[in-house]
């Protein structure tokens, strides 16, 4: 939609509306299908890779090869010659120029004056110092032992559950940016839907990124869900 690619009906610029229809389409159209293909390599009807183009802009080619469709895949693809951003898929650059030349042009867009601001912020606004250097993006992750609980995968709700089970005051504040292709606004949630905590649990979502206060339309809204929650969270008036 960012891109004008798409072809949705409702129309974008109603985006409850727009949102709404495409929950709805992820989870009773495009995920039992994936399923049955991953289980059997059941083919997608001609139906669904149609409404497919037609609400994520990605040609009908694209979807073929790849039905079980990865982020990478996607930001690799969907406009030719031009790489969007993972962190934030509003932002994009020519491929093979210096801003997608590390992978994601949107974390390269911002890396050196985060670097910068949060070694100032964390020192002189939170005082805190170390000295360590920040890293921004590390390979530590290659190294982790991915088994929790006796799966191979990690799944961290039912961690949080037992922590709200042990402790029913404690709340929780979830936000997310709705241009997130690596934590991706629905996936968050149907995982927090699995807590069945009710109103401990408290989503919001915003135009932006991974690093949604980085939009100033969002950093606006964003700092007054916060105030709010805080003061829900220890019962002010």
């Amino acid at each position: 939609a960012w891109y004008g690619l798409d072809n949705p009906n409702p129309a974008p610029g109603d985006l409850p509306a727009y949102v709404a229809q495409a929950r709805a389409f992820a989870t009773t159209q495009y995920a039992p299908a994936v399923a049955q293909f991953i289980a059997g390599g059941a083919p997608p009807s001609s139906a669904l890779l149609a409404a497919l183009v037609d609400m994520t802009g990605l040609t009908l080619g694209n979807w073929q090869r790849r039905f079980n469709m990865g982020a990478v895949t996607y930001q690799q693809n969907l406009i030719p010659g031009t790489l969007i951003g993972l962190y934030d898929a509003r932002v994009s650059a020519p491929v093979g120029g210096a801003l997608a030349s590390e992978g994601d042009p949107s974390s390269t867009f911002i890396n050196a004056g985060f670097a910068s601001g949060i070694t100032s912020w964390l020192a002189s606004g939170l005082g805190y110092t170390t000295p360590s250097n920040y890293v921004l993006l590390g390979n530590a992750i290659a190294n982790w032992t991915f088994r929790h609980d006796a799966h191979a995968l990690p799944d961290t709700i039912p961690d949080l559950a037992a922590a709200m089970l042990q402790n029913p005051q404690l709340k929780v504040l979830s936000l997310n940016g709705y241009h997130d292709l690596v934590t991706p606004f629905f996936q968050t949630e149907q995982d927090l839907a699995r807590l069945d905590a009710g109103s401990n649990v408290e989503t919001h979502f915003y135009l932006g990124g991974h690093m949604t206060y980085l939009d100033d339309g969002s950093l606006a809204l964003e700092k007054a869900d916060l105030k709010a929650f805080y003061a829900r969270a220890l019962g002010a008036p």
